[in-house]
């Protein structure tokens, strides 16, 4: 049974297709070290003490890497972009809800920018992951509050987070998947927060970084 993996500080979902990894990451793909797990839905359990890394990653396309208790690399993630959709997510027919735009519906008319998001995990655990991030405490605005709200588009749907399947992207070991997420955020942003937390391993790795337009 797949074990899914959780992410606590943004939205995003992987969903897309799966591209073998037989080789590691590209020596142009920098690394930043890190023990960590992956988490998607918002933890309800007691809360453990988290180590965080003093640093943020700041750039694009440099990974973060979650290790076990024996320094073995368990996970690798990337953001690749941060995209603002606001105009699509507020006028674009394609996916509304009724009469109801994609940011007001799914923010309940709080969220004010809508942006997507896209990251690549890596997946060296030794088992078949189950890929979700998604999760609105995940992300954090330039005024360090919380997205709104979020959504992922598949097969023609938006679908909330809390609605999705826990096998939406089936990762094996040693290979990639790549997907995005939607996110609305309260306030107007340049840029963000993204934090993913390992409750196995008791670690966090966390993005800084810019919206592009």
């Amino acid at each position: 049974m797949n074990k899914k993996i959780m992410l606590t500080g943004v939205l995003l979902v992987f969903s897309m297709g799966l591209s073998a990894c037989g080789e590691d990451t590209s020596s142009e793909e920098k690394v930043t070290n890190n023990k960590e797990e992956v988490v998607s839905k918002p933890k309800t359990d007691s809360v453990k003490k988290v180590e965080k890394e003093p640093s943020p990653i700041t750039k694009f396309n440099e990974y973060g890497v979650i290790k076990d208790d024996s320094g073995n690399i368990v996970y690798k993630f990337k953001v690749d972009s941060i995209t603002d959709v606001t105009k699509t997510a507020s006028d674009d027919m394609t996916y509304r809800i009724g009469d109801v735009d994609r940011l007001s519906y799914f923010s309940n008319d709080i969220g004010k920018q809508a942006i997507k998001i896209q990251i690549t995990m890596i997946n060296n655990s030794g088992q078949n992951r189950s890929a979700i991030l998604a999760a609105t405490n995940l992300v954090q605005d330039q005024s360090n509050e919380n997205a709104v709200g979020g959504w992922a588009e598949i097969n023609g749907s938006a679908i909330a987070f809390d609605q999705l399947d826990d096998t939406v992207l089936n990762i094996k070991d040693g290979q990639t998947g790549t997907d995005a997420t939607y996110f609305a955020l309260k306030n107007v942003s340049t840029k963000i927060k993204l934090t993913i937390d390992s409750t196995a391993y008791n670690k966090q790795l966390l993005f800084e970084l810019p919206i592009q337009n």
